[in-house]
């Protein structure tokens, strides 16, 4: 698994990171502060790395969340949100039940927040409505498109 670059004429291709990613499920660029803040399901984590370095291997993991698919950064008000699947495990007698989620956080990994935890299965593809103050998502298992203003309220399918 390798995170890479290029230009959008597919010109100076190369690879940012090769090391130490298992799989990432989601990119998401700080054009503000020039981050790249990127999920990776295999380690369970949300990393973070500065663009413009020759490599992202200074790497920093901010969170470790179980199952960690999209993200998306509102840089100008100093948040991310990311989805998280639900998962249930079952290791030996003990069953390990991980719900989906849609949860916020500044953009440090602090101050945590889950905004959706209903009616959610497998919440993907987060984008922003950075003028009407909404955060988008589709559920592949129940086959939706739905939305959220920004601070959690007013849910719509």
């Amino acid at each position: 698994m390798t995170i890479e670059r290029q230009k959008i004429d597919g010109s100076n291709r190369e690879t940012v990171l090769e090391q130490g990613l298992d799989s990432c499920q989601g990119l998401a660029i700080d054009w503000m502060g020039r981050n790249i803040y990127f999920t990776d399901e295999g380690r369970g984590a949300i990393s973070v790395a500065r663009l413009g370095e020759k490599s992202l291997s200074k790497r920093r993991v901010l969170i470790s969340v179980p199952h960690p698919r999209s993200i998306a950064v509102d840089p100008k008000r100093g948040l991310m949100y990311w989805s998280q699947w639900e998962s249930v495990v079952q290791v030996s007698v003990l069953e390990i039940n991980t719900p989906a989620a849609i949860q916020r956080a500044w953009m440090d990994g602090t101050h945590i927040e889950v905004l959706v935890s209903q009616n959610l299965h497998w919440p993907n593809g987060l984008t922003i409505d950075y003028v009407n103050k909404k955060i988008y998502w589709c559920d592949v298992h129940l086959a939706k498109i739905e939305r959220i203003n920004l601070d959690g309220t007013g849910r719509q399918v």
